[in-house]
């Protein structure tokens, strides 16, 4: 009899000693993606202090009206500027990969677009390389860094926190979008601003991420992204436009995505 109550003593001593070591695993682990969470917050928010300020626009640095491509619909201003600002010198300084700052105002989205030769670095490497769960905003690999292929690629994930691409999600409520349809995109020596046109869930194989195409194969997807979308637009969009595409992780279901396509549609450079 005590040989069979030391046997059950045992099991509940060892059963209590994996309950207890999971238990430990467990808040290890959820304090480390707070802790995670917390320090790429702080950290990103010390950036903005190195966000880039581009010069004003006033009719005394306007070197000639504003040009309308009718081709492309796209509006460009040059600013007359006897120095010419590098605007993302500070941020490049710290780490050449930075290639541009993107920003949506009305959401928390302000943030250095990074670039590497793969799309799994900066998956999970904040701004300082160091690893991070909440990863940074990062172009596609493929893409130039310009943004002058016919569609260029950001990715961020969607953070529960709402740091990051989470805000994209915001773009499915048409009043929201109806007040907030543009991103700015600044580089080193221009501000691009695209508009907004289109957003939905998608699967993760499906064909939205592409840097370029042939002249029909992309009148058909601007099309298809136009139809796909849940959102309606008036923007004029045709073979010539530059969109840009914004990736993030949906919770719908399995392995879903939410893409955002906005086309260029004003240029100011320096």
């Amino acid at each position: 009899m005590k040989s069979q109550h030391s046997k059950q003593a045992l099991i509940f001593r060892l059963l209590f000693l994996l309950f207890l070591i999971v238990s430990i695993f467990l808040s290890v682990n959820i304090a480390m993606n707070v802790y995670s969470r917390y320090s790429a917050r702080t950290m990103m928010d010390s950036l903005k202090d190195e966000k880039p300020s581009p010069p004003k626009i006033s009719d005394e640095n306007i070197n000639q009206a504003a040009i309308d491509d009718k081709d492309t619909n796209v509006k460009t201003i040059n600013l007359n500027i006897s120095e010419k600002p590098q605007m993302l010198k500070e941020l490049k300084s710290k780490n050449p990969d930075t290639i541009a700052w993107i920003e949506i105002p009305g959401t928390g989205i302000d943030y250095p677009v990074m670039q590497s030769d793969t799309n799994s670095y900066y998956l999970r490497r904040t701004f300082n390389r160091q690893y991070n769960i909440t990863g940074s905003i990062f172009a596609d690999y493929r893409n130039s860094p310009d943004f002058d292929n016919q569609n260029t690629v950001i990715y961020g994930h969607n953070m529960r926190d709402g740091s990051m691409f989470y805000d994209v999600s915001l773009f499915m409520d048409k009043n929201f979008y109806k007040d907030h349809n543009k991103i700015i995109i600044t580089l080193d020596n221009r501000i691009l601003e695209y508009t907004v046109f289109s957003i939905y869930e998608t699967q993760k194989d499906y064909d939205y991420r592409s840097p370029d195409f042939d002249k029909l194969s992309f009148e058909s997807k601007l099309t298809e992204f136009k139809e796909k979308s849940l959102i309606q637009s008036d923007v004029i969009l045709s073979d010539k436009s530059k969109i840009i595409t914004l990736s993030t992780c949906a919770y719908t279901f399995k392995d879903s995505r939410i893409a955002l396509h906005a086309v260029l549609t004003s240029i100011t450079e320096f």
